[in-house]
Order: C-alpha cells, then structure tokens, then sequence
C-alpha cells in the first residue's frame, strides 16, 4: 500500500467513525463495488484511478501536489 492509499485509507476511517456509517454506505453513496471498498480498507488492494476521484470527492478531499522542502 502506497503512502496516499495508506491517507486515503486513515480519512475514510476517520470519515466513518464521525458519520457512524458503515463501509457499505458509503460504497452506495459513491457508486463503488462494496466489495472493492473492503478491499481497500482492509489493505488488500488498492483503488481504480476512477474510484479514488469518486471517494476523495465524497471526503471533500484534495491532493497537495507541492514538494516538501
């Protein structure tokens, strides 16, 4: 798992412990195979190009292109 996915995969967490929702949820509320989400979730496999937009969309999440200095 890369470092993003790894980020990616702590602000869906954060995300579902505020929302008290559960991983299922937020796969149909995207529009992303639920089986897929698990996957990633649970580090298994990363997400499509597709589905990483659709669900840092859904987080309201942007990335930082920037280098570090």
């Amino acid at each position: 798992m890369t470092e993003f996915d790894e980020k990616l995969r702590l602000a869906l967490h954060s995300f579902k412990s505020a929302n008290k929702m559960k991983f299922h949820e937020i796969a149909n509320d995207c529009g992303i195979k639920p089986h897929s989400l698990y996957a990633f979730t649970s580090g298994n496999s990363g997400l499509n190009g597709e589905d990483t937009k659709v669900l840092m969309d859904y987080l309201n999440l942007t990335v930082n292109l920037e280098e570090k200095k």
